[in-house]
């Protein structure tokens, strides 16, 4: 009697259990219903507003398309609907409509309608479409190259507080881009921006700390740069680490830590670690040496 009652209140519970599954699936596809239909009510009010000629709903709209959020997904249209509101003055979607120029986004590309695009958002304060044309000042896309001209946008866009700009900012004082070389302020953008864990403005601060550029030379912080960018699975971080653990910079020498290192940022693609590598292999540092291997990583480093 005692195990037909065990028995029937096994089968209950399971019978319980699986009820429970049951309501708690019911709920999730009822309430992802609920999201969908709220997300195309939102997009049929959005479209409705778009076909009004409100410029921001036609921005939304072209995002929409662009991105096929709650719609189909549709290049063509999205360049449209950011032609239009660029036509209407609308100061966000210039930067839209000049990637669409500049990467063949549902239209052909052309560099000096990307270019114009660029700069009519620049006019409006758009720290975005800034930093893009500082972009084709550096590289002349659109227009003749002229590096004061786009260390100029990158200041601007970055004291719009637009961090992407930072790098380039950084880089333009330390090469003297555009600008006289100043250590101090590249030094500075660097430091900000790899608090915020920039990877590279991690790898550029440790090369100052390694060099003494700008700062007073501290092998130690600079190890520990390399170390926070190697962490983030960064190629280039994972090199210099593995460069100051090869030579003992700013840490203890440890030749099969800077091995593996060297191994996991050329299986990832980085020459110079392949090149190191093959050294590890020809000389038998932190690994067995091993000829075939370094012929093997001494010819993709020549590749």
């Amino acid at each position: 009697m005692l195990q037909f009652i065990k028995e029937n209140l096994v089968i209950v519970a399971i019978g319980s259990f699986v009820l429970l599954v049951l309501v708690a699936l019911l709920i999730v596809l009822l309430t992802r219903k609920k999201k969908e239909a709220h997300k195309k009510i939102d997009n049929g009010e959005l479209i409705a507003n778009a076909m009004k000629g409100d410029p921001e709903s036609m921005h939304k709209l072209a995002l929409a398309y662009l991105n096929g959020d709650g719609v189909e997904e549709n290049k063509e249209k999205a360049f449209e609907l950011f032609k239009k509101t660029s036509d209407k003055g609308y100061p966000y979607s210039f930067n839209y409509l000049g990637e669409c120029y500049l990467k063949g986004i549902g239209t052909t590309v052309n560099n000096p309608l990307a270019f114009e695009a660029f700069r009519r958002g620049s006019d409006l304060e758009d720290k975005e479409a800034m930093l893009n044309l500082a972009i084709c000042y550096t590289h002349g896309t659109g227009t003749l190259q002229n590096f004061g001209k786009a260390f100029e946008f990158y200041k601007k866009s970055y004291e719009l507080n637009n961090l992407k700009a930072g790098p380039y900012l950084a880089g333009c004082y330390y090469a003297g881009e555009g600008i006289a070389v100043n250590y101090e302020k590249a030094f500075d953008i660097n430091q900000k921006l790899a608090d915020n864990g920039d990877i590279l403005s991690l790898n550029r601060l440790g090369k100052m700390f390694l060099n003494g550029e700008g700062i007073a030379k501290n092998p130690e912080r600079a190890y520990k740069c390399f170390a926070k960018s190697a962490e983030k699975h960064d190629p280039k971080g994972m090199y210099n680490q593995a460069i100051c653990l090869y030579n003992g910079l700013g840490c203890k020498k440890d030749p099969k830590l800077a091995f593996n290192l060297f191994n996991e940022a050329s299986e990832a693609g980085y020459k110079k670690a392949m090149y190191n590598l093959y050294i590890c292999y020809l000389n038998g540092v932190g690994c067995k040496k091993d000829l075939d291997l370094a012929s093997k990583w001494k010819e993709n480093f020549e590749k």
